[in-house]
């Protein structure tokens, strides 16, 4: 059982339930290490990036060939820095800590209990 499921592997199976590309919501620092993820390029062809700021890094300088190539698709927010991050809601689930003020009331339950039971599954064809 695969317990690693690369971002374009992600939108792909979204695109095959819904048939589009979500928008992908990631921090600034992530953006700053963008261009190492596999596939990026693929990635960014693929859909819209919307970047929110974060403390721990910040946005790679525009004069960046690869961010420059890309940058219609990727979105800055103008908005309060935010220091939540995916790793960090996966580990508190894994840990079995709550969720709460971290995910939405509504899906708090079903992420909490799909990182306890191991791996997550995919179960689209």
């Amino acid at each position: 059982m695969r317990s690693v499921f690369y971002t374009n592997e992600t939108l792909d199976r979204f695109y095959r339930l819904y048939g589009y590309y979500p928008y992908l919501g990631i921090g600034s620092d992530a953006l700053a290490s963008l261009h190492h993820w596999k596939d990026w390029q693929k990635l960014l062809e693929k859909t819209q990036v919307v970047v929110f700021g974060r403390s721990a890094g910040l946005a790679p300088p525009h004069n960046e060939e690869w961010a420059s190539t890309y940058c219609q698709r990727i979105h800055f927010l103008d908005t309060p820095l935010c220091d939540l991050s995916s790793t960090d809601i996966r580990n508190r689930a894994i840990l079995g800590k709550s969720l709460r003020g971290f995910v939405p009331e509504p899906i708090e339950r079903e992420v909490a209990e799909a990182y306890r039971l191991g791996p997550l599954r995919d179960t689209c064809p």
